[in-house]
């Protein structure tokens, strides 16, 4: 898992993705965008909580939200 080129990328692996799934920076960058995309990948079956955790910081970290409250 990274963030590299405007994307954070996850890594998939089901056959015959290449393993990669990327997330554009684009497509998260507010609190609502990012709740969205994770309800997105909880629908994966090979999304893991380390996943989603990963995503969620990378999110909010290149855009500047505090999501602790």
């Amino acid at each position: 898992m990274e963030v590299r080129n405007g994307e954070i990328i996850l890594i998939d692996p089901s056959e015959g993705t290449g393993g990669q799934y990327p997330i554009g920076l684009d497509q998260c960058e507010t609190p609502e965008a990012i709740l969205s995309f994770v309800r997105h990948l909880c629908d994966k079956q090979w999304v893991t909580r380390k996943q989603i955790q990963f995503f969620v910081n990378a999110a909010t970290e290149q855009h500047g939200i505090n999501i602790d409250v």
